[in-house]
């Protein structure tokens, strides 16, 4: 016999759905808000610089490709896009690829960022290498297991003029603990760095800046990733998206902060820092050479 929803879960299950639009309306305005306010920003230090690199591009992509796809998503929600099963099907698959690509370029970023902090060194590489391997073949299966999960237990409700979720896929869960696990070993990578880094007195101001910078954004990351891993283990499946529009917006507004931070010092520092500094190695210069390395040059 067919379970019959009670008033109440029809009730929860409207208030879940009204919640998550609002939040994800909410992400948008955040994300294209701080875009205003960083926009001359943007202007000097991306489309003004000389010689582009990958970090412009990685910069474009994180910065207009999330605002296109909340701001479709915004429009989705509050015009009834979804009407349709493989309409809804379609949506999750398109979103989601989206999410979890613009949040690995974001921690493709911090791969960089901390290869640099450690002076480039093989052993970093390959430190890097293996937990953005581990963490990353682990969210990429967990996602495309949760797929396959949401398209069987997704359903048209015509009562809701929507799609709706009867079951919370068990992988849901694995996603976000995959990221926040990286972050965790990409900080703790940041920490020991600072903590064998020698004194020095040359442009000792700018090397603060830029190594304060670097374990503050990765400790906001990790705690925004935190606080999505702690409502999909919390939440049920009527508003396990609750939050996460409005936490996407918060991770990309973060790393497009990072990276024009990166740029302005590149530009206000170049009359003292020699030509062949890259990017990366002018953001994370306060590395430098610990005098017992846990990364050995070879």
């Amino acid at each position: 016999m067919a379970h019959v929803p009670s008033l109440s879960d029809l009730k929860g299950l409207l208030d879940a759905l009204t919640a998550t639009r609002y939040l994800a309306a909410a992400g948008t305005v955040i994300a294209l808000y701080d875009h205003s306010l960083t926009f001359s920003q943007e202007i000097e230090y991306i489309w003004k610089r000389p010689k582009w690199s990958a970090s412009p591009f990685m910069y474009l992509l994180n910065r207009y490709g999330v605002e296109a796809a909340l701001l479709y998503v915004s429009y989705a929600d509050f015009t009834d896009q979804c009407q349709h099963l493989s309409t809804c099907q379609a949506f999750i698959l398109a979103i989601g690829t989206i999410a979890v690509l613009s949040m690995t370029l974001g921690n493709i970023y911090a791969i960089l960022r901390i290869y640099s902090l450690w002076d480039q060194r093989k052993g970093a590489l390959y430190a890097l290498g293996a937990g953005f391997a581990v963490c990353y073949t682990t969210l990429f299966v967990m996602f495309a297991l949760a797929l396959k999960d949401l398209f069987f237990v997704a359903a048209y409700s015509p009562l809701f003029d929507t799609c709706i979720f009867g079951v919370k896929p068990k992988t849901y869960v694995g996603i976000w603990a995959s990221m926040a696990a990286f972050d965790v070993y990409a900080l703790c990578l940041v920490v020991f760095n600072a903590l064998d880094r020698p004194h020095r007195g040359q442009h000792i101001q700018v090397l603060d800046d830029l190594n304060r910078d670097g374990a503050v954004s990765n400790l906001v990351l990790f705690l925004i990733r935190l606080a999505n891993l702690i409502m999909s283990i919390k939440l049920g499946p009527a508003d396990m998206f609750l939050g996460i529009f409005l936490i996407w917006a918060l991770i990309s507004v973060t790393m497009s902060r990072l990276m024009l931070r990166v740029e302005a010092l590149r530009l206000t520092t170049h009359h003292t820092w020699p030509s062949t500094v890259s990017l990366m190695q002018l953001y994370d210069m306060g590395g430098g050479h610990p005098d017992t390395p846990l990364f050995p040059r070879k």
